[in-house]
């Protein structure tokens, strides 16, 4: 009797499922290592190509009387170089602003520069509501951005 019993045993469910586990094949590993690396690649690039657009505010560009194009040159004298005006008349002779400092803005390195007259008549970076002063990088879609912006002022 104890041999039927035994045999019974050796012929359970549970013992033939446990006996005949088959993993999945490497392929299935190495195909979703694939996919989760090409994932991470179109994340990666995703990030890249949009990550911190230049946001323009509208607000400054409004409230400003000139809006140049200026490169850099001394940032600590205020110093630039006006390629063009963007909105208001042509500035002549206009090589220094103030509050340039407190921007970030980097020497060598050209902005799109929102201006508004300081108490003494001087040129400023003009401030944004909260009193903050913002220059934006003259790349070619943020100038074309504040040209759109200025036309719809009109």
């Amino acid at each position: 009797m104890n041999k039927a019993v035994a045999s019974e045993d050796s012929a359970s469910p549970l013992a033939s499922t446990s006996s005949s586990f088959n993993r999945p094949p490497e392929s299935v590993f190495w195909g979703a290592a694939v996919i989760g690396f090409l994932w991470f690649l179109a994340l990666g690039w995703l990030t890249f190509t949009t990550a911190n657009p230049v946001t323009l505010n509208i607000a400054q560009l409004k409230s400003a009387p000139l809006i140049i194009v200026a490169k850099a040159v001394d940032i600590s004298q205020g110093q630039i170089e006006v390629q063009e005006a963007l909105k208001g008349p042509s500035p002549d002779n206009l090589s220094q602003v103030r509050q340039l400092e407190v921007t970030g803005a980097e020497p060598g390195s050209t902005y799109i520069i929102p201006l508004e007259r300081s108490a003494g008549g001087r040129w400023q970076v003009a401030a944004i509501p909260d009193g903050r002063r913002l220059v934006y990088p003259a790349e070619e879609q943020v100038v074309e951005k504040c040209r759109d912006i200025l036309a719809t002022m009109e």
